[in-house]
């Protein structure tokens, strides 16, 4: 569940925002076998810290998409300069 939390807090940083997230699913998914079990009474910790997780998880992919999709955007993958002309057309004198 900590690694959920931390994760969803920190979903700017995506990179650790999808490791805590996946994280915090195996443990919890885990967690709620140890509770079938009946060696633990946690069930409702493991349910919030699969939820936790998946929302840190999805968070993190959010953003690394939406930040992927603005870099492409900003470049114009043409090799373009700036002002949309390229380097070759710009007169020199």
């Amino acid at each position: 569940m900590v690694c959920g939390i931390i994760g969803a807090a920190l979903f700017v940083l995506w990179p650790l925002a999808v490791v805590l997230g996946v994280l915090a699913i195996v443990f919890g998914i885990l967690g709620k076998a140890r509770v079938r079990r009946r060696e633990v009474n946690n069930g409702g910790q493991s349910t919030a810290g699969i939820i936790c997780g998946a929302f840190a998880l999805v968070l993190g992919v959010v953003l690394f998409l939406f930040v992927m999709t603005r870099v492409e955007s900003v470049d114009g993958g043409s090799g373009d300069g700036p002002s949309g002309y390229s380097a070759a057309a710009v007169p020199l004198t």
